[in-house]
C-alpha cells in the first residue's frame, strides 16, 4: 500500500507537470500567432514578448520577424534597456532614435543593431493587476511612433494578457479534473485492495491449520494478522 501511495503521488506530480506544459505550450502558440499578425502589418518589423522568471529577471520567450537568434531566451534585468524599463515602471515607453536615446540603458545595443532596429516601443502585459510580461516592437525604418501604431501595439499586449489568462484557467481546470480522477482511482484501488485482503483473511481462517506443522501455522497466522491490519 505504501508503494501504491508513492506511485500515485508520483503520478500526480507528472500529471501536474504535463498540464502545465500543455498550458504553457498553448499560451506560447497564441502569443506567437499574435506577434505574427502584428509584424505582418506594413511598418512593424520585429516583436518579442518577455516574461518574468522566478529570479525576477525577464527572458524573451516568443519572437516574431527576427533576423537572428540573438533575442531568443535573452535575459533582461529589471530596468535594463527599454524592455526592462517598462517592466520596472509598468508603463508604456518608446524611443524614436534608439541608439541616441538617453532615457534607457544600452545593454543590448549589439542585439538591436543585429536586428536592424532603429526605433523601439515596449508595453506592459497586465494580468490580475500584475505585470506578466512585456511586449516590445521594433521598426527598421526612421520615423516616429504615431497614435494608431501605439494603439495597435497596446491592443496586441491586451490580447497577449488574455491568452495568458485563458491558458492559466485551462491549466487549473485540467489539474482539478485530474485530481478528481486520481481521487476516484485511489478510492477504487482502496476498495479493491480491501476486498482482496478480506479474502486472504477469510481464506486463512477457513484452513484446517491444526493439521499443519508449527512453522506453517505461524506463517499463516502472521499473514492473517498483516492482512487484517492492512485492511
Amino acid at each position: 500500500m505504501d508503494r501504491v501511495r508513492k506511485q500515485l503521488a508520483r503520478l500526480g506530480e507528472l500529471d501536474r507537470g504535463y498540464w502545465s506544459a500543455v498550458a504553457l505550450g498553448g499560451q506560447h502558440a497564441a502569443l506567437g500567432e499574435a506577434l505574427r499578425r502584428l509584424v505582418g502589418d506594413p511598418g512593424f518589423g520585429v516583436a518579442w514578448i518577455s516574461q518574468p522568471g522566478k529570479d525576477g529577471h525577464l527572458a524573451i520567450r516568443v519572437t516574431g520577424g527576427t533576423r537572428t537568434g540573438l533575442l531568443r531566451n535573452l535575459a533582461i534585468a529589471p530596468g535594463s534597456g527599454l524592455t526592462g524599463k517598462v517592466f520596472d515602471t509598468v508603463d508604456v515607453h518608446w524611443v524614436d532614435e534608439y541608439f541616441a536615446a538617453e532615457s534607457i540603458t544600452h545593454d543590448f545595443d549589439r542585439h538591436i543593431a543585429a536586428e536592424g532596429i532603429t526605433r523601439l516601443i515596449a508595453v506592459p502585459i497586465m494580468s490580475e493587476n500584475r505585470v506578466s510580461g512585456v511586449l516590445s516592437v521594433g521598426r527598421r525604418t526612421d520615423g516616429v511612433f504615431g497614435d494608431r501604431s501605439i494603439e495597435r501595439i497596446v491592443a496586441t499586449a491586451n490580447s497577449a494578457a488574455l491568452a495568458g489568462a485563458v491558458a492559466e484557467r485551462t491549466r487549473q481546470a485540467a489539474e482539478i479534473a485530474a485530481h478528481e480522477e486520481r481521487r476516484r482511482f485511489a478510492m477504487q484501488l482502496h476498495d479493491s485492495v480491501g476486498a482482496m485482503l478480506y479474502a486472504i483473511t477469510a481464506g486463512v481462517r477457513g484452513l484446517d491449520i491444526e493439521s499443519l506443522d508449527e512453522p506453517l501455522r505461524q506463517r499463516l497466522a502472521t499473514i492473517e494478522d498483516q492482512a487484517a491490519e492492512a485492511a
